[in-house]
């Protein structure tokens, strides 16, 4: 397919979408391949590799090489993570707008349209966000859809109001900074971004896991935030993700470690009386969850993670085994490889 045949669906629009990537070689292509099967395709398309370990370069490179979609490969010298990987496809925009779309999901054919169109028509809108489906891998069990990650975490119809512009099918989020507060609720993949305005709050925070929520919390303190109710990308779960069950002590340490930043300022987030409270009492609750999910890692892990410096920013060891005696109990007893 030549260069005029693959853009005669109508004019790139003006977006960038950034592919962070770490050890993705088997499924990279059909993130690629859903970018370029897109009713209208990106002005520009950045893949960056996490310093990869596997063959997921190569599977890039030979896809580019087949292909007449912009895709540009940048490879990190060591792994950096996905917050700081996404920033630095981020930096290397161009475009008005910006979307992530992660090596293991993708999109459906009209995902770009629906989400940039919106913000094209509303110039004070910073985001327009949809749902995600969620699609289990073969080590999951099947790849039915099983459960869909946005309006199941909306209150309808309280949370949403008509969108200013009228556009069809296209409402909007009536208090984002309320409903991104403690957690997200935007599927990473089903968002489209003005590029200004995420730089303008300093890209994504350096978290290993969170970073999306606080991004979006970021935006949201700077605008107005659009939306789709229905689905525009497919999530894949597999043991590889971050959020797999199997990594709840961590994921719930760096929760954790973003709410005390959020209550201690260094996000650069600004909470009024009412936002700082809320935080204060999500990160009493949290601190709990990441003690239980702890414990079930066996004695060692548990007594080595209470003096983390998420773990001593809250107390230290002798208040946290005053505060929660059966989790010590828990650590001591539990099976090796039960947690």
């Amino acid at each position: 397919m030549t260069k005029a045949e693959t853009y005669q669906q109508g004019q790139p629009l003006d977006v960038t979408v950034v592919v962070a990537a770490w050890n993705r070689a088997d499924l990279i292509a059909r993130t690629l391949d859903s970018i370029s099967a897109q009713t209208r395709l990106p002005r520009q398309v950045l893949v960056v590799d996490d310093a990869s370990s596997d063959t997921t370069a190569d599977v890039v490179g030979d896809w580019i090489a087949r292909h007449d979609l912009p895709v540009t490969l940048l490879i990190n010298a060591e792994n950096l993570g996905v917050a700081e990987t996404r920033n630095i496809g981020l930096r290397q925009a161009t475009t008005r707008f910006a979307a992530f779309l992660d090596s293991d999901d993708v999109w459906l054919p009209d995902a770009l349209e629906r989400l940039v169109m919106p913000l094209e028509q509303d110039a004070d809108a910073v985001v327009c966000c949809a749902d995600a489906s969620v699609v289990g891998g073969i080590d999951e069990g099947g790849g039915d859809l099983a459960s869909i990650l946005f309006v199941n975490r909306l209150t309808l119809p309280d949370d949403v109001i008509p969108a200013r512009s009228g556009l069809p099918d296209v409402l909007e989020l009536a208090d984002p900074a309320r409903l991104l507060l403690l957690t997200s609720i935007i599927p990473t993949c089903s968002a489209v971004f003005r590029l200004d305005v995420a730089r303008a709050v300093d890209f994504m925070p350096d978290f290993r896991t969170g970073e999306d929520w606080l991004f979006w919390l970021r935006l949201a303190k700077r605008g107005r935030f659009l939306c789709r109710l229905e689905p525009v990308a497919h999530v894949l779960r597999h043991a590889a993700n971050l959020t797999h069950p199997s990594r709840n002590a961590f994921t719930a340490r760096e929760h954790l470690r973003a709410l005390l930043a959020l209550g201690d300022g260094s996000l650069g987030i600004v909470l009024n009386k009412a936002e700082q409270q809320r935080v204060a009492e999500a990160t009493r609750v949290k601190v709990g969850h990441w003690r239980y999910h702890l414990s079930r890692l066996g004695f060692s892990a548990y007594w080595q993670g209470l003096a983390c410096p998420e773990g001593r920013a809250i107390g230290g060891r002798l208040r946290h085994l005053a505060a929660d005696p059966r989790g010590l109990v828990r650590a001591v007893f539990v099976k090796a490889g039960q947690g």
